[in-house]
């Protein structure tokens, strides 16, 4: 009797030990984003959306606007077509329908791109008002070929992509004024000098 009592232990043993070496482990979602090389997200951008799920045999993308894609690729590229903040989601399914799930938020700005007036430091103009459609700003100081859009005493514009018409005019003394127009591109840093 303590023998059969021993095989059976045995038996129970080896059987518990197979079963739980041969359950599959569960889907696990990963997902990341790799940016384009830009410092802000615009509309239209592509971002690369990283699959690091295990254990998964088929996925479910959804991108937060209304796109979805099955793919089990590694990199799946993605533009948003509207600014707004997106939440971005993976599930990660196995064969026995097990599912796990994951997400990633991605803000998205209005295309865009930047324009700077400025003077060189050789002259000598007075405060200019730089006007485009009805925004206007100011070229305060003789500032040298800015470094960079948006640098302190050049007038900064952030507009659409497009050609614009501009128009600025000394303030005092007043006797310059100068026309002309500019393309605004998308990420674009436009510095445009007032001769």
């Amino acid at each position: 009797m303590r023998i059969l009592v021993i095989r059976m232990c045995l038996v129970l043993s080896i059987s518990i030990f197979l079963f739980n070496c041969s359950k599959k482990p569960l889907p696990r979602a990963g997902i990341s984003c790799i940016d384009p090389p830009v410092s802000i997200i615009q509309v239209g951008d592509t971002l690369f959306f990283l699959n690091h799920s295990t254990g998964a045999t088929h996925y479910l993308w959804d991108f937060g606007d209304g796109n979805t894609s099955t793919s089990s690729n590694y990199s799946i590229p993605h533009a948003f077509l509207t600014s707004g903040i997106f939440n971005s989601s993976l599930t990660a399914y196995d064969q026995d329908g097990n599912s796990d799930a994951t997400k990633v938020g991605t803000v998205v700005a209005p295309a865009s791109g930047a324009a700077s007036f400025w003077f060189a430091t050789s002259v000598s103009y007075g405060r200019t008002v730089v006007t485009i459609g009805v925004i206007t700003d100011t070229v305060k100081i003789d500032t040298g070929l800015p470094t960079n859009c948006g640098q302190s005493g050049c007038a900064n514009f952030q507009l659409s992509p497009g050609n614009y018409n501009y128009s600025a005019a000394e303030i005092a003394p007043g006797t310059h004024t100068w026309n002309g127009s500019i393309n605004i591109a998308k990420h674009g840093c436009l510095k445009q000098q007032l001769l």
